[in-house]
């Protein structure tokens, strides 16, 4: 049979299919790659507005560039706006323009200086005018990403965080899953854990998870630091359902060598808090395997607690005599 007998035969298959199926097939491509979704938009005008939903709904911006091409994206209706729903901001500048705008924002990854940017609202005394983020029901996950201006960012932020709770937008006041999971200078997270994370827990009043990096052996932290830093945090934000402390594998092993049973006795003496191992690769990539529904910080945190949970039942049987 020949080729265009062939497909006009499969063009009439299509053609009698109910719409939604056929629409259904097209998201379904759409969703799964990059690529697919770009080679829809030359269908047709359904295809290409199906197609850049999916596009919209996880959106990486590291360069002016690409803001600029985002903002002339979702210039058009509102369903564009609405599209997205994860957001990497590594542009180190203020992001009020697109954020703000961006009704459906769940996951927002961001560097300190733009996180500094993205809190307070208009009448604050110490920033500029600045619309509010989310819309007024989202729960907001927030990743904070390393970047160079960190250390000038964070004081300014703790310097914002003591000011008062009803000069937060709703950035502040949505945001519920804090995490520093991908910071992987040691030394540098040191100085975060002892001077900013618990500082700046207060500004964000509905935090329930919360997750940091934890120094590997070039920069060890003893265990009495690393129980001092999760009762302190659980102590600040009583409301605080998960701590999630990363670290790398030989971290993990130094404190197995002095404490044969953790991180099951951290698990017990602090119940909220879950250690997980940190994962390899760039930020980015990591923080987009995790909202694409992957294998999240929060995820492997809710593994290993059951295991813990099961370990902790078993030690007294397996200590009997």
């Amino acid at each position: 049979m020949p080729d265009f007998v062939a497909n006009r035969n499969q063009t009439a298959a299509y053609s009698q299919l109910p719409p939604e199926l056929i629409l259904k097939i097209f998201d379904i491509a759409a969703a799964s790659s990059k690529s697919t979704a770009l080679a829809l938009c030359l269908v047709s005008s359904w295809a290409c507005n199906l197609a850049r939903r999916r596009l919209l709904d996880t959106v990486t911006i590291s360069t002016k560039l690409q803001m600029e091409a985002l903002l002339c994206a979702v210039e058009g209706p509102r369903g564009d706006l609405a599209a997205v729903r994860h957001l990497w901001l590594a542009h180190n500048e203020r992001h009020d323009c697109i954020i703000a705008r961006l009704p459906n924002l769940a996951d927002l990854a961001l560097t300190p200086y733009s996180l500094y940017h993205s809190l307070w609202e208009t009448e604050s005394p110490t920033t500029p005018p600045i619309p509010s983020i989310a819309a007024p029901d989202n729960a907001l996950r927030l990743t904070v990403i390393p970047s160079a201006s960190d250390g000038y960012a964070l004081t300014r932020l703790l310097t914002g965080a003591n000011a008062a709770q009803s000069k937060l937008n709703r950035a502040g006041r949505n945001a519920t899953h804090l995490s520093y999971a991908l910071f992987r200078k040691d030394a540098y997270i040191a100085m975060l854990l002892r001077t900013t994370v618990l500082r700046v827990l207060p500004t964000f009043p509905h935090l329930t998870h919360l997750a940091v990096a934890w120094p590997g052996s070039r920069t060890p932290l003893p265990r009495e630091a690393l129980d001092a830093f999760c009762e302190n945090a659980l102590i600040a934000v009583p409301a605080l359902r998960a701590l999630v402390v990363v670290m790398s594998a030989e971290a993990r092993a130094e404190y197995a060598a002095e404490d044969t049973a953790f991180p099951s006795s951290l698990c017990e003496q602090c119940p909220h808090v879950y250690v997980v191992e940190e994962s390899q690769g760039e930020p980015v990539d990591m923080w987009l395997e995790e909202v694409r529904g992957g294998d999240s910080v929060w995820e492997r945190a809710a593994r290993s607690g059951a295991t813990v949970r099961i370990v902790c039942a078993l030690s007294p049987l397996l200590t009997a005599e």
